[in-house]
């Protein structure tokens, strides 16, 4: 379910959806159902005022209470992909990454395609996998951590931002701004260091941050990363070729005046 996007940001329609699609998998009689949550999804509501991460809990216990015998759930940490995502106005442009947390803030972090290798071990396995969770992280990491790394794969000299603003975040989603706050102040109770020990025992080559940006291999705009622009490109030429042709100009002009 998509809490942010679809559900519009209301806790009861994404329960809703929910409920659909656990009564669809029963009507269907799935063997075994793998559910998307979030890695913070035990976390209080007194806790974390961030409902797009806490009312995971209730789509969790909606399944657990639910007729169906065999299931299973992930729950994963943020995505790399959010580091390119032009359709909320933040696609990895040349010379900056950009996130919602401040630079030393330390985030765990997991690729979507890791994920999906995840789920497929566990649908590979469902009598292993029945009833229990697993938690999506393949690192921990600063902003500033990932620009470096990206600066060195793209080879280009990157700077790291915050976008939006915490002010203007709060404004457009009350919601992802109090993720943000709780990540700043940690997760009680969640080891990192675990998870990603447990995560990788189930998806052994999971992408960090210079993986995922070598497997990535682009920036938003499809210029690969070590290209020239063409913008630059043209540039350049036109500042080898203005000076000689500058030159030829003022030849031609002192020839023509001589002759007078």
């Amino acid at each position: 379910t998509d809490f942010i996007s679809i559900a519009r940001s209301n806790a009861e329609t994404e329960l809703r959806h929910a409920r659909v699609l656990i009564d669809a998998c029963k009507n269907l009689r799935t063997k075994h159902v793998i559910l998307c949550s979030n890695h913070c999804a035990d976390i209080s509501p007194e806790l974390c005022k961030a409902r797009n991460m806490t009312n995971k809990q209730a789509l969790e216990k909606c399944l657990k209470a639910s007729d169906i015998e065999s299931y299973s759930i992930l729950r994963p940490s943020s995505f790399f992909e959010n580091y390119d995502e032009p359709k909320t106005y933040n696609p990895l442009t040349r010379g900056y990454l950009s996130d919602l947390y401040p630079h030393d803030a330390k985030v765990s972090f997991v690729a979507t395609y890791d994920i999906g290798k995840a789920a497929v071990a566990m649908a590979n396995d469902p009598e292993k996998w029945r009833g229990k969770y697993l938690d999506c992280v393949s690192c921990v990491s600063t902003g500033a951590e990932n620009t470096r790394i990206l600066s060195s794969i793209s080879n280009v000299s990157c700077t790291y931002k915050v976008a939006p603003p915490s002010l203007i975040l709060w404004l457009i989603s009350s919601d992802l701004y109090y993720m943000v706050q709780y990540v700043i102040v940690g997760s009680p109770g969640f080891v990192p260091a675990q998870s990603i020990k447990e995560f990788r025992e189930v998806v052994p080559a999971a992408m960090g941050m210079r993986e995922w940006l070598i497997a990535k291999g682009k920036w938003s705009d499809g210029i690969k990363f070590g290209e020239t622009p063409p913008k630059a490109v043209a540039n350049l030429l036109s500042q080898k070729i203005a000076v000689p042709l500058a030159l030829v100009v003022a030849a031609v002009a002192i020839g023509y005046a001589t002759r007078l």
